[in-house]
């Protein structure tokens, strides 16, 4: 007999790894104000690029990832809104967490620490970005953070 629940784990797994890229996804759609910008309705990236100045499809790419998570919605006509999940980026919004995830993203290390420079156009495109660095950076992070946490 097979387990229904076999993905569940596996699926749980697979929102903690990728939790950094989500929360770097978070950090741009913050930073560039997208959330205050869907106020108004929805946009497309290319829409959406001009008011922060950014490449339409590095944003795309961007808020496709947050689109994967319930952040934003994707129409068939490549524009994107709003949803509930993402209202509390927006500036004004009541128990808004846009100055959080401001602060949060700023602390960022490695490749994707440099995913808004990247977006925005002060940075290198994607596609010269290290994996094994940026793995290799985390490593060194999370060894410093522990042995400071072992010291106290």
């Amino acid at each position: 007999m097979t387990n229904v629940h076999v993905g569940a784990p596996s699926l749980a797994l697979l929102h903690l790894l990728t939790g950094c890229w989500i929360s770097q996804a978070l950090y741009v759609a913050a930073k560039l104000g997208i959330a205050d910008l869907l106020q108004e309705g929805p946009q497309s990236c290319t829409q959406l690029a001009e008011a922060p100045q950014t490449h339409p499809r590095a944003l795309y790419r961007v808020l496709r990832a947050l689109a994967s998570v319930g952040g934003f919605v994707k129409d068939e006509a490549e524009c994107f809104r709003l949803t509930p999940l993402a209202e509390p980026l927006c500036t004004d919004a009541p128990g808004s967490l846009r100055a959080f995830a401001l602060m949060l993203g700023a602390q960022s290390i490695g490749a994707h620490g440099r995913a808004c420079s990247t977006v925005s156009g002060r940075g290198h495109p994607p596609s010269t970005m290290s994996s094994a660095s940026h793995c290799l950076n985390i490593s060194q992070h999370i060894q410093k953070r522990h042995r400071s946490l072992m010291t106290r």
